[in-house]
Order: structure tokens, then sequence, then C-alpha cells
């Protein structure tokens, strides 16, 4: 590792494994900011179904990435890639000034936004850019397979209980379309379809809650399958991780 790199930490995991909170425990702990790397967070008006943090639950820690797209924007891995690496980069100048670091959390369940980050993807272009002055701690939350759909399954009931039924409403009120990629979120559009009376709302749960344990499975299989990332169990292990890192 060289003294002239920044570090940057990531944490990531399939939907409902708690990167959110441990995220928030972490930079708390060692000076952290989260840059988000969901891309249905990224989005405005797109809140219960994407689980996007509220102001209030920030605890004062900076967040980017986070409400910074409209949702008819066609919003690209090489668009995040970029503003990613202007806010990591600017956080790299401060840390060269200060003695006090910064330490950019990269947070999120979106393989192809952090692997673009880390590894410097060129997306077909001509020029290929530096890579980022930063070493990378990856972090990867394990959670035993039947916990993780419970959680699932509570967390899908939680957001209709939380008001994904009215935000659905809302969406159509102002004609979005349905097959945009930023409503492609699950929730929206099954919800939609009970509004409509295509499908029950306990169809919808289901459905809601079928598509999210897949998906789960196919965030855990490309994460499995870079083996740079350090799998861990709670904060403690994470918290010992970085601490040696940053060291």
């Amino acid at each position: 590792m060289s003294k002239n790199k920044s570090k940057a930490v990531v944490i990531a995991g399939p939907t409902s494994s708690g990167k959110t909170k441990l995220s928030l425990m972490l930079a708390k702990k060692f000076n952290g900011v989260i840059i988000s790397a969901d891309s249905r967070q990224i989005y405005n008006d797109l809140n219960i179904a994407t689980a996007k943090i509220k102001p209030e639950e920030m605890q004062g820690i900076t967040h980017y990435m986070v409400d910074i797209s409209d949702i008819t924007d066609r919003f690209t891995a090489a668009k995040y890639q970029k503003m990613a690496r202007g806010i990591m980069l600017g956080i790299h100048i401060q840390n060269q000034k200060n003695d006090t670091k910064i330490i950019p959390f990269i947070v999120g369940g979106t393989g192809l936004y952090i692997k673009a980050v880390v590894d410097n993807y060129d997306f077909k272009k001509t020029v290929q850019q530096d890579p980022l002055p930063y070493d990378f701690l990856q972090i990867g939350i394990d959670v035993p397979r039947e916990e993780l759909y419970d959680r699932i399954n509570k967390k899908t009931e939680e957001m209709v209980e939380n008001g994904l039924i009215d935000e659905t409403k809302k969406l159509i009120s102002k004609g979005y379309d349905f097959t945009l990629s930023s409503l492609s979120a699950l929730g929206y559009i099954q919800i939609k379809d009970y509004l409509e009376g295509i499908i029950s709302l306990p169809e919808a749960i289901s459905e809601m809650q079928k598509l999210s344990r897949n998906y789960a499975k196919r965030q855990l299989t490309w994460f499995r399958a870079d083996k740079r990332i350090n799998w861990i169990k709670d904060f403690s292990e994470a918290k010992e991780l970085i601490k040696v890192f940053l060291s």
C-alpha cells in the first residue's frame, strides 16, 4: 500500500443484509462519509421500495449519490463512476492537506457500480483514465441464507405498511412510464398491478418477496466471485479489519 494514497472501504452485500446500519456505525467510528452504490437510491421520489435512508437517520454522516437524478433520466454505470470518482478525488485532495483523514465508505448492493470504481472500468473509452489514488478494503456482510430470506420477507411487508402503496399512487398520478429502468425497482410494478386490479395485495407482496430473494441470490453470486471481499458477520469483525487496514 502506498503512503501517498488515501484509503476507502467498500461495504457490500445483498438486499436486507444490514449495509445501512453497519456503514453508519463504521463511518462514525472511522471519520467516514458514505458514497451510496445503489442503482435505485440515486433517483428522486423513489424512497420506500429502494429502502432509501432518511435525512434524519443519517446521524450527521455525509451521504453522497442519493437523490441525484430524476426518474426519467438514464443513469448509467459510467455516469456513476464519473461522479463517484469526482467525490473521491476531492476527498483525497483534502486528505493530502489535513492530518485527520476522511474515509469514504462505498456502500451498496449494485456490484457493477462498485467494480466500476474499484477496478477503474474504462467503458470503451478511447483514453484510459488513471486509477483512483486509493487503496481499497472490501467487506461483505455474511448473513445465513434462511435469516436473509426472513429479513427480506419482513422488509417487504414493512414497505407496504410504511406507505409503498401511496408512494406508487403518486408515481402513477405524475404519469411516469413504469417501463423506465428507474421504476424497475422491486415493488413499484407489483403495487401498480395491485392498484389496477390485476393481482391482489397478498399476491403483490408474495411476488415482491420472491423477486427480492432471487435478486439477493444474484447479488451473492456476483460478490462471492470477487475473492478480494472479506466476509464478516458483525460490526466487531468489520471494525478490526478496518483498524488493521488503516494502520
